[in-house]
């Protein structure tokens, strides 16, 4: 799976495409709290139709990157659908910050944001782990 597809046009336009998330996977160990708080660490999985669900609620759905500056969303560059892998996004990017760190290969993947509307936790062994039925997408970041 290619997780961040790069095609620069022009000085003032590349297509950044690629899968942002995998449904019915674990993610990456996350810690469950920020310093002494941190009693436990997880694992996060999205359910399969989620990130579906979400998109046609028919909210905007920004796309940002490094989760910061805003550089459009799903009414203007920004297509985003869900298929049998997890959530694919497809942007036109015309950000001439972001053009430049891709023409150097400063780009490095996806991320999203999210407030979870719907979720169960069970435990594996020593980590729990937090499956999202339902949220509310607000956004897509491409990563430097």
């Amino acid at each position: 799976m290619r997780i961040l597809q790069i095609e620069i046009r022009s000085s003032n336009e590349a297509v950044i495409s690629g899968y942002v998330n995998a449904v019915e996977r674990d993610s990456r160990i996350m810690p469950k709290g920020k310093g002494a708080t941190a009693v436990r660490s997880f694992v996060e999985r999205v359910r399969a139709g989620t990130f579906d669900k979400a998109i046609k609620r028919g909210t905007p759905i920004e796309l940002r990157f490094n989760h910061d500056k805003i550089i459009g969303d799903t009414t203007s560059n920004l297509e985003l659908y869900e298929d049998n892998i997890g959530l694919y996004a497809r942007a036109i990017i015309s950000d001439t910050e972001v053009i430049e760190k891709a023409q150097r290969g400063e780009l490095r993947g996806w991320s999203f944001g999210f407030i979870s509307e719907g979720e169960s936790w069970d435990k594996e062994g020593e980590l729990d782990r937090r499956t999202l039925e339902d949220i509310d997408l607000k956004e897509v970041s491409i990563l430097d």
